[in-house]
């Protein structure tokens, strides 16, 4: 045996098909650095099974696929074959050539055959093993492999020889022999237990079936009732289906009618609302005005109360002043006399300084109480007497409106006449011409009829064959595109099925107690069962479950350590290899921490106990397992979780790696799709599901596939049949519908006529009826307006008498507390002047002196104030006047446009009503319309189902 051939197709360097020749003998290949001679031999280690992508120089198995370059595109496919000379019959095959080729895809799916036909990868090793042929041996050997063989140990070397002289297969053969010996001999103990299940039921099952005999005769009975009553609901259902036919004709009608007076109106209704948005907002400009000069006119008030406080203010100045002048004149002239009894008057002098200003105080409150009461009193003066002016202008303005109504009432009136004239000659010609058109469209109207009849069934026909066609073209693509999921799903649930069977990734001692109970055996009367089989999560915490469980997940579990010692003592027996149990009953664990101890951070997600589901016996195995052990996002945020709790707990990642408690960080990954057990298990249930899923979906479709052609067929002949019968039909009719078209149109033209007539009656009964509550409304507010002038004029009497009696009042207090002042000021000054020394007399004569020159000029100076005052009062008096004169006239635009507004509200209020209820009345139609279909589905349906 030798290698015949070499052909490589998309692996690295190689895109085009390569085929290389090896004669007997040996062949060389020389070649530049970069021209592809080491991927030769990468290729030939590939095709062998070379399992690892940086023993071929790269990173994932696809970089093997050639990647492209600037003139080429990439591959999504690499091929490798290798042809072997086997006319000695040194590989067990009957071929003279045996070929075996390796492909991998870009998706990462790869496969293997031999001569053409799909294998396993396992196959192929064993295939070569006995020609010491492999991956690893020394058929292919590269520089430093020599040296490397030779200072190995002894016993390493021996595995070398033994795999280049083939004697390793043997070997392998011989444990496969014996394992199938083995599962042989549990078969068989399977195959008693089923017998003898089987010949205890035999006798139940006799009975079942001659009552599954008798069930049949009664099902054939009942399917007969079934098919009387079935053609009595038929019939029924047919009768219902022609009356809900003409309701919906009926409703179809009518829906055209009032959509076409619903648009109309709705036009309508939005041109009078855009004209009353622009009156509201000529209103609002107008209010804008008013606001602004009311703020001018606060100022220019605010202004001229303070300049009236001012001029009070200056007037009580001058006549203390002038009171002060008299005081100082008579006190000159009465000093010299006072001097000797000034200490007997000084007692005297304080009792009346403390009458005084008791009585001063007592007048000031009352003045103030005084001339708050005034200024109440002419605010509400002014208040009347602008309401006196609205009320003239109210009533003014109500009487022109009364006239205005009256005029437009006897217009309406005077155009009712006209159309009512109009619309009765419309009428008689109407008729008239309904007479003529009468014959030709009743001859018209049944050609029309078949002709739609035709077309709609043509139409009918050619949507379904247009139908037909796609979903025949869709199920045809989905038919093969099932065709191909199943191959794939079958080759993957097949390499997966023969891994589970032969219980691979489980260690010898576990598969021998798993042997052991599938064949019947039972250790202390117990089933043992594995950890991951009781242990439930969501898929998502699947691989952190894996990484904390580790080899834990392939312990045994079981109620007693009796049972685990009798496990233990069989493994002894068989030198079956070791294996580890949990007895419920002897096991103990740490309580959980307290959630509040524990310092979380971003991305925890609980105690991985918590997130388990099992039942409530094996909680104490779930504690002592994982009680310790918390679930967090990453690594990075693991490494934090740990740090912050001082390393106390062990922290795993949803990737699967793990911080033991201490310290001990562990992790990485695997190339294996599923390198747990429990991963496999999970596949094999969903390639299973989804198998039958897709088994049955191809049967339905390939059923269906085969009726749609015969529809098909049957659909193109009815087409041709329906256009001939529309050919004649349409020959038939052309020549009535020319004359019935021209006497149409004049019957349309008329009936617009009248349609247009009638609405423009009703709208002028609308106009008159809403003009006549109009001048009600009026008539009511002028009867008003005149009660509240009545009302407001008796009002402003009262408020003068008041006025009369507040001014006098004041007057007289203003009187008293004047003479209070000037007392008072006499006692203060001359209880002064007597306290003091008679050394001082001559010094305070010249004082009163200076404080005489000096009051005159204060005097002088006042006097220039107060005409500056009355000056600036005169101007603000104007100013007021002007501005209450501007803010009355905007008053009066405002009110105006506000009544415009208002009627013009009360016409789209009533536009609306009358739209709201045509609109009710076509979403009442088109939901009648849609019911009615709705059960013209329902009862299509009830009949395709009988």
């Amino acid at each position: 045996m030798y290698l015949k051939r070499l052909e490589i197709q998309g692996f690295k360097s190689f895109a085009e098909r390569v085929v290389i020749e090896f004669d007997k003998g040996i062949t060389v290949i020389v070649g530049p650095n970069g021209c592809g001679k080491s991927n030769l031999t990468d290729a030939v280690k590939w095709v062998l099974g070379e399992q690892s992508a940086r023993s071929l120089r790269g990173y994932r198995m696809d970089d093997v696929i050639f990647s492209g370059t600037s003139r080429r595109r990439p591959l999504g496919m690499a091929e490798v074959s290798l042809t072997f000379d086997n006319s000695d019959q040194t590989l067990p095959l009957p071929y003279q050539e045996v070929n075996i080729t390796r492909r991998v895809f870009k998706s990462g799916e790869g496969e293997y055959l031999i001569n053409k036909n799909v294998c396993r990868l396992r196959d192929i090793q064993e295939l070569f093993a006995q020609c010491g042929i492999s991956r690893a041996a020394f058929s292919i050997t590269s520089q430093g492999k020599i040296d490397e063989f030779i200072m190995v140990p002894p016993q390493e070397r021996r595995i070398f020889l033994e795999d280049i002289a083939g004697a390793r297969s043997y070997r392998q053969r011989k444990n496969e022999a014996l394992r199938k010996l083995q599962e042989t001999e549990d078969s068989l103990v399977r195959i008693r237990d089923l017998l003898t299940e089987l010949e205890m039921r035999r006798v139940p099952l006799q009975q079942q079936a001659e009552m599954a005999e008798q069930y049949q005769r009664l099902l054939t009975l009942c399917k007969v009732v079934e098919e009387r009553l079935l053609e009595g609901q038929l019939a029924g259902i047919s009768h219902k289906e022609e009356l809900l036919l003409d309701e919906c004709e009926k409703l179809k009608s009518s829906l055209l009618f009032l959509e076409g007076g619903f648009t109309l109106l709705e036009k309508d209704l939005e041109d009078f609302k855009l004209g009353l948005a622009a009156r509201r907002k000529g209103i609002e400009q107008q209010d804008n005005k008013l606001d602004e000069l009311g703020k001018v006119f606060q100022e220019v008030n605010a202004d001229y109360v303070r300049l009236e406080e001012k001029l009070v203010s200056c007037e009580n100045r001058k006549k203390e002043l002038k009171a002060r002048l008299s005081v100082i004149l008579e006190r000159k002239k009465e000093t010299k006399e006072e001097l000797a009894e000034v200490e007997a008057a000084c007692v005297r002098l304080r009792d009346l300084q403390l009458d005084a200003q008791q009585k001063l105080t007592g007048l000031e409150e009352e003045k103030r109480a005084w001339e708050e009461q005034k200024k109440l009193t002419n605010k509400s003066w002014e208040d009347i007497d602008q309401e006196i002016f609205d009320i003239l202008h109210r009533k003014t303005s109500l009487v022109s409106e009364v006239r205005v109504l009256k005029n437009k009432k006897e217009v309406l009136a005077r155009q009712q006449e006209s159309i009512n004239k109009k619309n009765v000659a419309a009428i008689a010609q109407l008729e008239e011409l309904q007479k003529n058109i009468q014959t030709v469209e009743e001859k018209c109207r049944g050609y029309e009829a078949l002709l739609a009849g035709k077309n709609a069934e043509l139409a009918k026909e050619e949507n379904r064959l247009e139908s037909l066609t796609r979903e025949q073209e869709n199920l045809s693509a989905q038919l093969n595109s099932l065709s191909q999921q199943i191959n794939r799903d079958q080759e993957r649930f097949r390499i997966l099925k023969d891994a589970e069977n032969h219980q691979e990734g489980y260690q010898q001692g576990v598969r021998k107690i798993l042997q052991a109970t599938a064949a019947g055996v039972r250790f202390n009367g117990e089933l043992l069962v594995l950890v991951e089989e009781l242990l439930q999560i969501d898929p998502t915490y699947g691989v952190a479950l894996d990484a904390a469980l580790g080899r834990a997940a392939h312990h045994f579990i079981c109620d007693t350590p009796q049972a685990a010692q009798e496990a233990i003592a069989f493994l002894k027996k068989e030198k079956g290899g070791r294996a580890s149990f949990f007895p419920l009953s002897a096991l103990r664990y740490w309580s959980s921490p307290v959630k509040g101890k524990i310092e979380t951070v971003n991305g925890f997600i609980g105690r991985m106990a918590d997130l388990i589901t099992c039942k409530n016996w094996y909680r104490k195995l779930v504690e002592y397992l994982l009680g310790r052990t918390y679930l967090v996002d990453n690594l990075q945020n693991a490494s934090i979780f740990a740090e912050k709790n001082k390393y106390q707990y062990r922290v795993v990642t949803l990737q699967g790696d793990l911080i033991q408690s201490g310290g001990l960080f562990t992790g990485g990954a695997s190339k294996s799709r599923y390198p747990t057990t429990r991963g496999r298990k999970q596949e094999l249930a969903q390639l299973e599901v989804k198998m039958l899923k897709c088994r049955r979906e191809y049967s339905q479709y390939d059923e269906r596939n085969k009726k749609l052609q015969a529809e098909r067929e049957a659909v193109k002949n009815r087409i041709q049949e329906i256009r001939e019968n529309c050919k004649r039909s349409e020959d038939a009719m052309r020549d009535n519908q020319h004359q019935l078209s021209i006497w149409t149109q004049e019957l349309k033209k008329l009936q617009d006529f009248i349609e247009n007539c009638r609405l423009e009656s009703e709208e002028l009964r609308y106009h008159q009826q809403e003009l006549n509550r109009q001048l009600s409304e009026l008539e009511k507010d002028l009867e008003l307006v005149s009660a509240r002038e009545r009302e407001v004029e008796t009002k402003r009497a009262d408020l003068e008498k008041i006025r009369q009696g507040s001014e006098e009042k004041t007057q007289d207090i203003m009187s008293k507390l004047s003479k209070a002042q000037v007392s008072f000021s006499t006692l203060t000054q001359d209880l002064k002047h007597q306290e003091q020394k008679k050394e001082q007399i001559k010094q305070l004569l010249e004082l009163r002196e200076q404080e005489f020159k000096k009051v005159e000029n204060d005097l002088h100076v006042l006097k220039d104030e107060i005409s500056g005052i009355l000056e600036r009062k005169d101007h603000l008096q104007q100013q007021l006047a002007a501005l209450t004169k501007r803010k009355n006239e905007i008053n009066e635009t405002i009110v105006f446009r506000k009544k415009q507004v208002a009627a013009w509200e009360r016409y789209i209020n009533a536009r609306e009503r009358r739209f709201l209820k045509i609109k009710e009345i076509l979403m009442k139609s088109k939901q009648r319309l849609q019911n009615n279909s709705i059960k013209l589905q329902h009862l299509r349906e009830q009949r395709d189902e009988i």
